[in-house]
C-alpha cells in the first residue's frame, strides 16, 4: 500500500515490493479506473506494436493543498470519477485529438508559438516534454475524450493536465505495467517541466494511482510517498462549483516565496496543515462530525493563507456561515477560490439543506463518485 523510492526504480509496484506473478494479479484489480487495457502484437521484424484504452480520474484535494509544496508534508488527494479516456495505439506519425476541444494535432513537430491557443499550446508543451525525457518513444495516435461526465468539457479545476500527463507517459512507455513507478516518474517530471518547475505532483500521482490518496513529497530526486485511502465507512460528500476557473500559478509562487518573506508564518501554516490531515484522515474512518470540524478548520487555515497572499476570502462568509447552519462545512479544493469546493455534512440526513443552501447561494452541484482502492 505505500510507494517511495528513487527516481528509476522502474519496477517496484505500488505495493512496495519487486513485481511478481502475486503483484500483477493484484495490479490488475487496482481500483475501478486508470485500467489499460492491451493489444499487442508483433511486426515481421520483431518489433512491438500496441492498441489500448486508459481511463485517467480527475480529483480534489480533501486536505493539504499548498502545504504539500513543501518537502514531508502531506496531502489527502479524493479521486473523482469525472474521467478521461483515451484511445491509444502505434502509427506511422504522432497525431492527437481532443474533439471537445476542437484539437486535432497532426504535425507534432511544429514549434510551440504564442499564436496557438492556449489548450493546444499546452498539449504540444507537455507532448514534447514527455518525449525528450524518453528518448526514443514509440510514435502514437491518441485520442481524448470525455468519459463519466464532463472532465474535459468544462474547465473545472479537477485535473485534466495531470490526467493527460500519464496518458502520454503510459503511451510513450508501452513495455511498463501502467502502475509501474518508471510511469509515474515520466509523468512527474514531464508535468513539472511543463508547469514551470512548480506544483507538488499529488494530481498526477493521483490520476497515475487511479484512486484516492495520501500523498508527500521525500525531497529531489526521489519519487513521492503514496499511500492508497481506505474506503470510508460513511463519506456525506458534494462538489460544488462556483461557475468561474482559477489559475494557481501566481497563488504558487507567492506561496513558495513565503520561506523568505515570512518564514515564521509559513511553518506555522505547514504544522496546522499537517494536524488537519491526520485529522481527517481520522473522520474518514466513520467519525464524521470530526471529518466536518476539519474541513472548517482547513478552510479557517486556507482563508488565513489567501490574506497572506493577498487574495480574497476563498469562500464568502455569509455562505459559510449558512453551510455550517446544516451541520456541515466547506473548503476550497486547491486553488484559493475559483474551481470546485468541498463540502461534507455529518450525515445524509443533511445532506438536502446542504444541498439547498449551495443552490440558493449560486453554486452547482456537480455528480460524481469518490474512487478508493477496492
Amino acid at each position: 500500500m505505500l510507494l517511495h523510492g528513487r527516481r528509476g526504480s522502474q519496477r517496484k509496484s505500488i505495493y512496495g515490493a519487486r513485481d511478481g506473478p502475486d503483484d500483477q494479479d493484484r495490479s490488475r484489480r487496482y481500483g475501478p479506473y486508470r485500467r489499460l487495457c492491451h493489444r499487442w502484437w508483433i511486426n515481421r521484424r520483431g518489433e512491438f506494436h500496441l492498441m489500448g484504452v486508459v481511463e485517467v480520474p480527475g480529483k480534489l484535494f480533501l486536505g493539504g493543498e499548498y502545504a504539500v509544496l513543501q518537502p514531508n508534508c502531506t496531502a489527502l488527494v479524493l479521486a473523482i470519477d469525472r474521467t478521461l479516456m483515451v484511445h491509444c495505439e502505434e502509427a506511422a506519425t504522432d497525431r492527437i485529438e481532443i474533439p471537445r476541444w476542437e484539437l486535432d494535432l497532426r504535425d507534432m513537430t511544429a514549434p510551440i508559438t504564442e499564436a496557438m491557443l492556449p489548450r493546444e499550446r499546452f498539449v504540444r508543451s507537455l507532448f514534447h516534454a514527455t518525449r525528450e525525457l524518453v528518448g526514443a518513444p514509440p510514435t502514437v495516435h491518441l485520442v481524448a475524450e470525455p468519459h463519466k461526465r464532463d472532465l474535459l468539457r468544462r474547465d473545472l479545476g479537477l485535473g485534466t493536465s495531470s490526467a493527460l500527463s500519464v496518458v502520454f507517459a503510459q503511451a510513450f512507455l508501452p513495455r511498463e505495467a501502467p502502475d509501474s513507478t518508471a510511469v509515474l516518474d515520466l509523468a512527474l517530471r514531464a508535468h513539472h517541466t511543463v508547469q514551470g518547475g512548480r506544483g507538488s505532483g499529488a494530481d498526477v500521482a493521483t490520476a497515475w494511482a487511479g484512486s484516492s490518496i495520501v500523498f508527500r513529497q521525500l525531497g529531489p530526486n526521489r519519487l513521492p510517498l503514496v499511500e492508497a485511502i481506505p474506503t470510508p465507512t460513511r463519506l456525506p460528500l458534494r462538489i460544488l462549483f462556483t461557475g468561474k476557473s482559477q489559475r494557481t500559478a501566481e497563488a504558487v509562487q507567492r506561496f513558495l516565496d513565503l520561506q523568505t518573506t515570512a518564514p515564521r508564518y509559513l511553518q506555522s501554516f505547514l504544522g496546522r496543515s499537517e494536524t488537519i490531515v491526520d485529522s481527517i484522515r481520522k473522520g474518514l474512518r466513520g467519525q464524521t462530525n470530526r471529518l466536518v470540524r476539519e474541513i472548517d478548520h482547513a478552510y479557517e487555515n486556507l482563508t488565513q493563507l489567501a490574506t497572506r497572499l493577498h487574495q480574497q476570502d476563498p469562500i464568502p462568509p455569509l455562505f459559510r456561515t449558512a453551510i455550517r447552519m446544516t451541520n456541515s462545512a466547506v473548503k476550497p479544493s486547491g486553488a484559493l477560490g475559483g474551481d470546485c469546493l468541498l463540502a461534507v455534512s455529518e450525515s445524509n440526513r443533511t445532506l438536502p439543506q446542504l444541498e439547498n443552501v449551495a443552490q440558493a447561494s449560486g453554486y452547482e452541484i456537480l455528480e460524481f463518485n469518490p474512487l478508493f482502492r477496492t
